[in-house]
């Protein structure tokens, strides 16, 4: 009885033992077949483009002999260029586009005047450009005005994904004497600075402002 008991035990602790190692073969072939899987990357591609309904441009023309700057904007302006897989690459190719015919200067009754005397007396509906090379916060931009196209260099900034653009361009080089010549001479007494002359200048500042869209996939 008591070897017949003994036997017993003894199965019991055998099949124990069993049931152990195949547990522990089990969590050794479980843990090393995960440890062998390579998990896939999947890498995020981004595209890049300007934009245009948060862009805007701001011109300041100058008068008196101390060159006091007059802002304003045009309410209708628009700017495009081809999506770039690199942000820095996004402005080459640009094109932007603004109705003459929409300028704020936060004064109505001075737009209407530059509507009359000076936007109205240039050819054309609209003050359009192009960008032609950009590189290391430098550049060239084409600008058409009164039908007449002029290539201008270009300084800008990029930081959190917004791009300043700044230019001058000149208005006689543009063929724009006589619409200079019309809003200075409905305005004259305004260009009166402290030396008692009435000064209107040629030149124009021009900053736009635009930021770039990232859409990830």
């Amino acid at each position: 009885m008591r070897t017949l008991m003994k036997i017993e035990n003894f199965n019991k602790k055998v099949d124990m033992k069993k049931i152990v190692f195949a547990f522990i073969g089990a969590t050794l072939l479980f843990g090393c077949g995960e440890a062998g899987q390579e998990k896939e990357l999947v890498k995020e591609v981004c595209s890049y483009e300007l934009d245009s309904k948060s862009s805007t441009v701001t011109w300041t023309a100058f008068k008196t002999s101390e060159k006091k700057g007059v802002s304003g904007t045009f309410d209708s302006f628009s700017i495009s260029t081809d999506t770039a897989s690199n942000p820095i690459n996004i402005l080459l190719g640009a094109s932007f586009s603004a109705d003459i015919l929409t300028p704020n200067t936060n004064n109505p009754a001075r737009d209407t005047t530059l509507m009359e005397n000076f936007f109205g007396l240039l050819q054309g509906d609209d003050i359009s450009g192009k960008i032609i090379s950009a590189a290391d916060g430098r550049g060239v931009i084409e600008v058409n005005i009164n039908n007449k196209a002029m290539k201008y260099d270009f300084g800008f900034s990029f930081t959190d994904l917004v791009y300043k653009i700044n230019f001058q361009i000149n208005l006689d080089s543009l063929g724009a004497d006589s619409a200079l010549a019309g809003i200075h001479e409905a305005c004259g007494q305004l260009h009166i600075g402290e030396d008692g002359v009435s000064a209107l200048w040629p030149t124009v500042n021009v900053e736009i402002i635009s930021t770039v869209i990232e859409t990830c996939k």
